[in-house]
């Protein structure tokens, strides 16, 4: 098998994994870590292969970025917006790289808001109504991967 069809291989199991873990955010309102560790393996030896091809080490340090901030964002609003779902992003960066992944989670927010000011609207919630962000998430990264 060669490396890129190894990469999209990583890239289509990964976004299964997503599919899953948004199920389960959906449901459940929380999200597996061993779905996290599964994720974050398959990050691993993406940034391994990518490595054994040249491409510096930098690239997947800087796709954790958007993770951390997520990280961040949560720590700040006690939990308003979910470790899990900064971990989750955290996990994926280095499969779909940096910019996949800030215009697959800015997609993810986007749709995310829609449905927000639909459910205000509609008065079906409040500003404290909590959505699960991984399906959005999950929605983003399909559309980056396939743009």
């Amino acid at each position: 098998m060669d490396v890129d069809k190894m990469l999209i291989t990583i890239k289509i199991l990964t976004l299964v994994i997503m599919l899953l873990v948004a199920y389960e955010d959906i449901k459940k309102k929380e999200i597996s870590m061993k779905a996290i560790i599964v994720c974050g393996l398959l990050a691993l030896l993406s940034t391994g292969i990518r490595f054994y091809m040249g491409e510096g080490l930098p690239d997947s340090f800087l796709s954790l970025l958007p993770g951390a901030i997520m990280l961040i964002i949560g720590r700040i609003t006690r939990e308003e917006v979910g470790y899990g779902d900064g971990l989750i992003l955290m996990a994926v960066g280095p499969v779909f790289g940096l910019e996949h992944v800030i215009l697959g989670c800015f997609a993810g927010l986007f749709v995310t808001n829609i449905l927000s000011i639909f459910i205000l609207v509609c008065r079906k919630g409040n500003r404290k109504t909590q959505i699960a962000f991984v399906p959005f998430l999950t929605l983003g990264m399909g559309v980056m991967m396939f743009a």
